[in-house]
């Protein structure tokens, strides 16, 4: 059982990844704004960091199903890096960033395990 210390520290690291959670996923998305526009698939190198630092922070206040989701996106964009399919990678992108930030949103009232349960099919389905 956690004490009042515990819980207090993980409420805190709750706020603050809300906080930054939503930086992250705003970056995301200027990102692949960027990728669409310029082409330069550096950006998708940029994209795979912004995504790699939003799992850890995930990890850490314990949004395990969150962060496998994270982790799989980035493997899948870096399949579909290999196989040069960044086209159908930004069409399923876009999708799952709004999923995060509807999720990201919830987590102050405890998360919506539906949006949840979506991104994570969402996330899973993407081949």
């Amino acid at each position: 059982m956690m004490e009042a210390d515990e819980l207090d520290f993980l409420a805190n690291l709750k706020e603050e990844f809300i906080e930054e959670g939503l930086e992250h996923i705003d970056a995301l998305e200027g990102i692949a704004l960027d990728f669409e526009k310029e082409g330069d698939k550096e950006e998708m190198t940029r994209f795979k960091r912004q995504i790699h630092s939003f799992k850890g922070s995930a990890q850490a206040i314990e949004e395990e199903a969150f962060a496998e989701s994270l982790h799989l996106i980035e493997s899948k964009l870096e399949v579909c890096i290999q196989a040069d399919r960044l086209t159908d990678f930004m069409g399923f992108v876009y999708p799952c960033i709004d999923k995060m930030r509807d999720y990201v949103n919830s987590i102050e009232d405890g998360g919506d395990e539906a949006v949840l349960s979506a991104f994570v099919a969402m996330v899973a389905e993407f081949n």
